[in-house]
């Protein structure tokens, strides 16, 4: 087995209403914070979005699946 070991720079917490925009406010906030590569996680509730998932096969280039939330719904992502 290999590892190896690394610390967290800086950390952001943000939280939307129900009527903002999620992508608009993410690459808002990495603009402003000069952020140039990310690891992030969502919980919470999610309505009326478009989704992309997948890849559909094991093939390159994948191709995504797009899929459409239209009701309330939880999401862990």
């Amino acid at each position: 087995m290999e590892y190896s070991t690394g610390s967290i720079g800086r950390v952001f917490l943000m939280k939307f209403s129900q009527d903002e925009d999620f992508l608009k406010g993410i690459k808002g906030l990495c603009s402003k914070e000069g952020v140039a590569s990310a690891v992030f996680f969502i919980i919470g509730g999610i309505n009326n979005a478009d989704m992309v998932s997948g890849p559909a096969n094991e093939e390159l280039p994948p191709i995504p699946i797009f899929s459409k939330i239209s009701k309330k719904s939880e999401i862990l992502g």
